[in-house]
């Protein structure tokens, strides 16, 4: 019939304070610098034809949440919307990029104790691609003369009497280009 007490004494654990991210990416872009956990801002550029952006992002911590928001804004500018469906640390953020020039946005990282940081994105377009040469031209019957250049712009086809039609196929010097 003894009766023994026992006690527990519970400690909760300080929390975690890493607020960095482990990976970020833009898909299809060139991203300056390349990324490192302490790197804060980075120059994306991406295709003149982009109209969406894909960005994934892992943080350090498994206790930190991510979000994506429109970056800093100058002085005086209004901030864009930001029309974004997804999840960052699964398959990415899809970002609409419809007919802007530059987009900044910013994913904020926040530690289990409650601390943010922002890694800042600076997303510009290139440039338009100039290039209008042809890649190729062929014909699918007689011969083509002179042989084909792309820095050549006239060109004859000798058929023979006997042939009824003949088909032309030409392919753009550039992969962004249309024929």
């Amino acid at each position: 019939g003894g009766v023994q007490g026992y006690m527990v004494e519970n400690k909760r654990a300080e929390p975690d304070h890493n607020n960095s991210l482990a990976e970020l990416a833009v898909a299809g872009s060139r991203m300056s610098p390349v990324f490192a956990p302490r790197t804060l801002t980075y120059a994306v550029e991406v295709p003149f034809s982009t109209r969406q952006l894909v960005i994934t992002a892992k943080a350090g911590s498994k206790y930190a949440k991510m979000d994506l928001a429109p970056g800093p804004v100058a002085a005086g500018a209004a901030a864009p919307q930001l029309a974004a469906k997804g999840d960052l640390a699964a398959k990415g953020v899809t970002v609409e990029f419809p007919t802007a020039e530059r987009l900044v946005l910013a994913v904020a990282v926040t530690a289990q104790d409650g601390k943010i940081q922002q890694y800042v994105l600076d997303v510009r377009r290139a440039p338009p691609d100039p290039n209008a040469d042809l890649g190729s031209l062929t014909a699918s019957a007689g011969v083509l003369s002179p042989i084909f250049s792309p820095r050549i712009i006239s060109y004859a086809v000798s058929l023979p009497a006997s042939i009824d039609s003949v088909k032309l196929t030409a392919s753009a010097a550039s992969a962004v280009a249309t024929v």
